[in-house]
């Protein structure tokens, strides 16, 4: 039983050693992943820049021969970015919030960049990103394919759109009462603390705890959230027959056939720590007569000779101590030592 024992706990530390290695690759992966969109947005940035930057040169050496850049392919598109640019790349998981106070429909002021000073609503929040658009603040002509305009009235190959903006800049904005005054006023949180957990209804997208200001313990309501409207269909399971209760467990009985049991709990898995009585039962005969062979002795008549001869040396030796085990010293050898003894003395006294 040991041995199973043993080569269980091995087992376990081999998985859990397979398991930290395949999750570092994973993660590996994750982060050469988000470095090469970061690299691929930065690169895009620079070569839009770069375009510009000869584009201004050349209408401004050339002036009226200039040549005109909005047609052909080009045509109503000129100034305008490409809809890659209105997603922003990914960071890595461990630099990404862990709490985001911030929500679709919030008002926030921006406190930083070219628009510094706006105050606008949240139109979306990304967490992989760290950043949020903003309605009407930092917006941009965004080229989209023709594809995504067919049926529409509007038939130009450009939508304004709002370019993502980093949470940390823009700042919340509400209204408070002045307990001077007695009025509202817009006020801009600098900082927020997470409250107590809320339970949301299944399909709203809100943070599931409360937000307060920090250092006053005011909370601040959430934006009105609610999940999406799902029309029941004919082929779709009604909710009162999902709830229903069918399978009714008993303690007098398995709540599956024995052989399902094993199949769940794999049986015959090298990770498996609970097993049957009888396995165990017959792991531990098996210990026991495994005990037996390695403690058996090949028994021969010099073997039982040598025996008896060690025995009798253990009797003998026991026969020459006393009862707190100390040797008992013979009179051969009491009579050598009064002997020296004398002769000792007996040569002192004559020098």
């Amino acid at each position: 039983m040991q041995k199973v024992i043993r080569y269980t706990s091995l087992a376990r530390r081999q998985a859990d050693r397979k398991a930290k290695i395949a999750k570092a690759r994973i993660n590996y992966a994750d982060r050469h992943e988000v470095v090469k969109d970061q690299i691929q947005a930065r690169r895009q940035f620079l070569d839009d820049v770069n375009t510009e930057r000869k584009t201004r040169r050349e209408d401004w050496m050339k002036g009226p021969l200039a040549p005109r850049r909005d047609v052909g392919d080009r045509e109503g598109l000129y100034g305008t970015i490409s809809g890659e640019r209105t997603r922003a790349p990914a960071i890595p998981k461990e630099k990404q919030k862990s709490l985001v106070f911030l929500a679709a429909g919030d008002r926030v002021c921006v406190i930083r960049g070219r628009d510094k000073g706006r105050i606008g609503n949240v139109g979306s929040v990304d967490k992989e990103s760290d950043t949020l658009t903003i309605s009407g603040i930092n917006t941009y002509d965004v080229e989209f394919p023709a594809f995504m305009l067919k049926g529409e009235a509007d038939r130009r190959p450009f939508r304004p759109s709002p370019l993502p903006v980093r949470i940390d800049d823009v700042r919340l904005v509400v209204a408070l009462r002045n307990h001077e005054t007695g009025q509202m006023r817009d006020v801009i949180v600098e900082r927020m603390v997470r409250g107590a957990n809320i339970e949301r209804e299944p399909g709203v997208e809100l943070p599931p705890y409360a937000r307060h200001i920090a250092g006053s313990g005011n909370e601040i309501p959430w934006p009105e959230a609610y999940p999406a409207e799902i029309v029941d269909e004919d082929v779709d399971t009604l909710r009162i027959e999902v709830e229903t209760n069918t399978f009714f467990p008993s303690l007098e009985a398995y709540p599956m056939p024995p052989s399902v049991i094993d199949e769940v709990r794999n049986k015959y898995s090298r990770m498996r720590m609970r097993h049957d009585p009888e396995y165990v039962e017959k792991k531990h005969a098996q210990d026991a007569r495994e005990l037996w062979a390695k403690n058996r002795r090949l028994v021969s008549p010099k073997t039982e000779y040598m025996q008896r001869i060690v025995e009798e040396r253990q009797r003998e030796r026991q026969a020459m101590t006393d009862e707190k085990g100390n040797p008992i010293m013979s009179d051969e050898t009491a009579s050598f030592v009064n002997a020296f003894l004398a002769a000792k003395q007996q040569q002192h006294r004559a020098s």
